[in-house]
Parts: structure tokens; sequence; C-alpha cells
């Protein structure tokens, strides 16, 4: 009796709970989503890098989805039980509310326990696999969009010109590239021959360039500068780019180890710590309320049904 009670609370529950993760979690996913189209369109991709990036960045969403929607779920089965009488017919049975809400514990303490695994190891390792993704997003992209005798423009600020490319993407020889970053000054750069460095180290896409010289003016000043070089390195404004939506990554979708590593960096400068610190204590506090949330919300939505069990009882008497 009590196997086939317990399984079937947990019938009533699951189906919500999963329609309501899917819903919140595709919610709060929304925004992401537009952005990284829109990534993969102006910057190269295809639809699965689109499934990988949205894949790493899920354990920050799933860490308020899941308790959330087991508060649903619990709420919507124990209330339908008691506006059906249901729960005065497991009573009349002689299960109490405590024997009813053994399977919602069962259940709040898996959902507790994944959400702890997310906030601890499943946010660092989507943060991770995010950068990883976007960097070979960039330098994909940076290697094959050079092409020779072609002004290139994908760069922000930047225009490159090559006039002979003998590897496509890597060796590069006769470049010519306006720099155009700085507002207040231009800068125009030949060179003899180049290359393409994918530092896997620093993850960023660097340009060395070999036997040139830099031209640059500054209209304020009225004042134009030469300068040669045997080696200059010029970083890429396509890394930068992902770089800096990394650095965006708003504070719930950074792991433990990167919120202590901004403390710690604010305290080095003597700067208030107290936002930081408060959301590290949110991610040790996120996983508990998931059991303690169900409880309450099962014990809330079984209350009403006392008073039916009690005139229940009084009119079959």
């Amino acid at each position: 009796m009590r196997k086939t009670t317990h399984l079937y609370i947990l019938k009533e529950t699951l189906p919500v709970f999963f329609i309501g993760l899917m819903v919140f979690t595709i919610i709060l996913l929304m925004d992401k989503i537009l952005k990284l189209i829109e990534l993969i369109v102006t910057r190269g991709g295809n639809i699965n890098h689109v499934l990988q990036l949205i894949l790493f960045i899920s354990p920050s969403f799933l860490i308020f989805t899941i308790p959330t929607a087991l508060l649903l779920g619990t709420l919507i089965a124990f209330g339908r039980l008691s506006g059906d009488s249901e729960v005065t017919a497991f009573k009349a049975s002689g299960s109490s509310l405590y024997q009813l809400f053994l399977p919602i514990f069962l259940l709040s303490l898996v959902a507790c326990l994944f959400t702890s695994l997310l906030v601890y190891y499943g946010l660092p390792w989507g943060n991770r696999g995010f950068k990883a993704t976007l960097y070979l997003l960039a330098t994909s992209k940076a290697d094959v969009d050079i092409k020779e005798r072609v002004f290139n423009d994908m760069f922000d600020g930047l225009v490159v010109y090559v006039d002979k490319i003998p590897v496509q993407g890597k060796r590069m020889e006769g470049i010519l590239i306006y720099d155009e970053r700085d507002k207040s000054k231009t800068n125009t750069i030949f060179a003899q021959e180049g290359m393409i460095i994918n530092n896997t180290k620093t993850q960023e896409v660097i340009l060395t360039l070999r036997n040139g010289a830099l031209h640059r003016y500054d209209p304020k000043a009225n004042l134009f500068q030469k300068a040669d070089f045997d080696s200059y390195d010029l970083r890429l404004e396509l890394a930068k780019a992902f770089a800096l939506i990394w650095k965006k990554l708003r504070d719930y979708e950074l792991s433990v180890d990167d919120i202590q590593e901004k403390i710690d960096a604010l305290k080095k400068d003597n700067k208030d710590t107290t936002h930081y610190e408060i959301e590290i204590h949110k991610r040790h506090a996120i996983p508990l309320p998931v059991s303690s949330s169900a409880s309450s919300g099962s014990r809330s939505a079984s209350s009403p049904a006392a008073p039916g069990s009690h005139t229940g009882s009084s009119s079959a008497s």
C-alpha cells in the first residue's frame, strides 16, 4: 500500500516538475540564445557551437530552476490531491501526512544533492567549456577569413590587406593594416610578412608581423611618427570580442572560485567586497532550500485537506 501511494505521489509530482524545469530554463535562456545566435552569425560557426555554448551555460540556470520547479510540482500535485479529496482518502486508509511527504522528501534530497554538484562542480566546468569554445571559434574564424588581395574588415577597428598567402591562413606576405581602434590616433602598418599565432595558454589570437614599419598620426597634436620594427605583435580584436563576452558574465554565472578570485583582488586594492561575499554565501545556501521549500510546499498544500477530513469522518459516522 505504501509503495503504491509513494509511486502515485511521484507520478503526480514529476511531470509538473519536468515541465516547470523546462519552462523556467527556457525563459532564462532566451536572452542568451539570441546573443549566441547573433555571435555565430556574425563571427562564424554552426548549430553545434550554439548547442555546446548553451550546454556550458546551463548549470548557471539550473541551480535556480531546479528548486523552483520542485516547489511548483509539489504545490500543484498536493493542491490537486487536496482539491479532489484524495488526501482525505489517504487518511481514511491509514496513511498520515508524514507518510505522504516521504517521496517528496526523498525527491528533494536528490534535487539538493544535484544542485550542490552543479554549484561546486558544474559551474566551473561550464565556464571552462564556454571559454574554450569561444576561443576555438575565434581562432578558426581568424584562420579562415583572411584572404589574399582582399581588404579584410572582419576585425573590429582593423582593415587587413594581404598580398600573398603561401599557406592558407598561416604565413602571409605583403601586409598592410589600417588600425583605427583608437579614434584619437590612427596607425598604418606595413610588413613584409606575418603569421597568425594561437596562444593556447592565454587563449589569444596574435598576428605576428616581421620586417615592417608603423606609421602613426595624431590629429590633435598634428604629429606624425614612424617606427621601424623587426617583430611586432598585434592582438586581433576578434579574440578580444570573445574575451569581453567572457568577462561580462553575470555574478550568478561565475563559479565559486571565480568569485573568490574577485574578492581577493578587491581586498588587495582595499575595496568593498560585500557584494561578492554575499554571492558566496548564496552559493552555499542555494542547495539547502530545495528540501525545505519542498517540505513547506507539501505541508501548505496538504493543510486545506484537514477540515475536509474532519467533515468527511463526521458525516460518515
